[in-house]
C-alpha cells in the first residue's frame, strides 16, 4: 500500500456546497476535519461478509485485512472477502473468532470463542495449547520483541517457544470483558478487570499508584503517552507516569469498548453508542449516528495507509479515510449552503459569499459575518473582491456594495431604487475601484 502526496490546492462551488482540495499527505485521518468530511465505506452481508458482528480487525504484513467474525475468519483484499469457517476446517466447530495477531516471523494467530487457540496456513490451521487451556480467548497481541499474549476467561498467557505460558490467573472474567495490551516505556501494559498492570520480566506487577477498576481499553500514543480507558473515562498517562493520571473525557452510561491511538496522534474511543475522537486540538468529537447507524462499536484498527477501520456488533465493517475533496457545509460553519462566490485574500484567508451571510475561513475556524454584525445585506451577495490595500469589497443586488476594512464594514450606494446589482469589481492602475 503506497502513500502519496497531493501538491496543488483548489475550490469548486457546486450545487450549493463548497468542495476543497488541499495538500494532504494520505497517512492518517486529519483530526481537524468533522466526521462529516471522512470518506465513508460499510460493508455488510450483502456485499459479501460472513457476519454483521465484527469483534477484531488486523492488518498482516502483506497487506490483508483480516476480520474476526462470529461466521468464521475472514480475509479482505479491499475489494473481495475470502471466508474461511467450519467448511474450510473442520476444527472449527464454533466459528466466533474474536482475537488475531501476527508474530515476528508472520505466523498468523487467531483466538476462538470455545475452540481455543489456532495458527493459520492457507490450506490448514493448527491449535496451539488444549482446547479447555484459555476457555475463551478474548484478545490476542504481540508485543515490541515479538511475543504473542493470550487474554482469555482463563486468565493470560504468553507463547515461549511456541508453548502457553500462564502469568496471570483470574478465577471469574466479568461478563463481557476483554484484556487490552500495549507497548510503552519498555514494558507491555495490560488492561485488566481490577486495574492496570505493567510486564518487564517474571510476572505482570499490578500499578498500585492506579485505581482498581476495570480498565477495557489502552494504548500508547506516538509520543510515549498511555492512554487508558477505565470506569468509562479516558485517562492519559504522560510517559507512563501513574501517580499523575489527568482525566481527559467522562462516558458517562456509554461503556468504552475499544481504544487506539493514530499515527497522527489522535486517540480513537469506540462505544456502546458509536465512535468518538479526542483530538491533538484537546477537543472531543463524537461521529453522528448516521456515520455509525448500527452501534456499538466494538472494534478499531488503523491500517498502514491511515484509513480507520470500525466493527460494530450488528452494522458489518466501517471504513473512514481522508478523501481528496472535503465538503464543507453549514454543520462544518459555513453561513449557509447555496454559495454564490469564493476568494481568498493577501493573508490566506478564505471568504465564502453563501445565501445566509459571508464566511470566513482560516486555519480551520470560521467566522460568519451577516446584517447583525456590519454587512448592508446579505440575500444575495453576488461578487467578491481584494483590492491592492488589502479590503474586501462585497457586491450585493439591493443597490448597495460594502468595504470590508481593518475589521470594520463600510456601506456604499451605488444607486437609487435599491435593485441595482453588483456583479464584478475591478481596480485600475491609478486605485480606482
Amino acid at each position: 500500500m503506497k502513500s502519496f502526496f497531493l501538491f496543488y490546492y483548489c475550490c469548486f462551488v457546486f450545487a450549493g456546497c463548497v468542495f476543497v482540495s488541499s495538500p494532504i499527505e494520505l497517512l492518517a485521518l486529519d483530526g481537524n476535519k468533522h466526521p462529516s468530511q471522512y470518506s465513508h465505506t460499510n460493508w455488510q452481508t450483502d456485499q459479501g461478509l460472513p457476519s454483521n458482528t465484527i469483534p477484531v480487525i488486523f492488518q498482516s504484513h502483506n497487506g490483508y485485512l483480516w476480520l474476526g467474525t462470529f461466521e468464521g475468519l475472514v480475509r479482505f483484499d479491499g475489494v473481495q472477502f475470502k471466508n474461511f469457517d467450519q467448511s474450510n476446517f473442520p476444527e472449527l466447530i464454533n466459528n466466533r473468532i474474536l482475537a488475531i495477531t501476527e508474530d515476528k516471523n508472520h505466523t498468523m494467530y487467531f483466538g476462538t470463542q470455545t475452540m481455543g487457540l489456532f495458527t493459520f496456513g492457507e490450506k490448514k490451521i493448527t491449535r496451539v495449547g488444549h482446547q479447555r487451556l484459555f476457555g475463551s480467548i478474548n484478545k490476542l497481541f504481540t508485543d515490541a520483541s515479538g511475543t504473542v499474549w493470550i487474554g482469555s476467561s482463563n486468565g493470560i498467557f504468553r507463547l515461549e517457544n511456541g508453548t502457553p505460558v500462564q502469568v496471570m490467573k483470574v478465577e471469574q472474567l466479568p461478563q463481557g470483558f476483554k484484556y487490552s495490551f500495549c507497548n510503552g516505556n519498555q514494558a507491555t501494559w495490560i488492561g485488566a478487570p481490577d486495574g492496570l498492570y505493567k510486564y518487564t520480566s517474571g510476572k505482570p506487577i499490578r500499578e498500585n499508584g492506579f485505581p482498581q477498576v476495570a480498565v477495557t481499553g489502552i494504548c500508547n500514543d506516538r509520543i510515549g503517552n498511555i492512554w487508558v480507558a477505565a470506569s468509562d473515562n479516558i485517562i492519559k498517562l504522560t510517559k507512563g507516569d501513574v501517580h499523575s493520571p489527568l482525566l481527559i473525557e467522562r462516558f458517562s452510561n456509554d461503556p468504552i469498548q475499544s481504544i487506539i491511538s493514530g499515527k497522527d496522534g489522535n486517540v480513537w474511543i469506540a462505544t456502546a453508542h458509536g465512535l468518538a475522537r479526542y483530538g491533538t486540538n484537546g477537543r472531543l468529537v463524537r461521529f453522528p449516528e448516521e456515520r455509525i447507524p448500527d452501534a456499538p462499536v466494538i472494534s478499531l484498527y488503523e491500517d498502514r495507509e491511515g484509513s480507520l477501520w470500525v466493527g460494530t456488533l450488528t452494522g458489518g465493517l466501517n471504513r473512514f479515510r481522508d478523501a481528496v475533496f472535503s465538503t464543507i457545509t453549514d454543520v462544518d460553519g459555513l453561513s449557509g449552503n447555496y454559495v454564490r462566490s469564493i476568494i481568498e485574500t493577501k493573508d490566506g484567508a478564505l471568504w465564502i459569499a453563501t445565501s445566509n451571510g459571508l464566511t470566513r475561513l482560516q486555519n480551520n475556524i470560521y467566522l460568519t459575518y451577516n446584517t447583525r454584525n456590519g454587512l448592508s445585506s446579505t440575500n444575495p451577495i453576488t461578487a467578491l473582491f481584494e483590492d491592492r490595500e488589502g479590503s474586501l469589497w462585497i457586491g450585493g443586488a439591493t443597490g448597495k456594495i460594502d468595504k470590508y476594512s481593518n475589521g470594520k464594514f463600510s456601506t456604499i450606494s451605488i444607486g437609487t431604487d435599491g435593485n441595482e446589482v453588483a456583479y464584478s469589481f475591478c481596480q485600475d492602475r491609478l486605485g480606482t475601484i
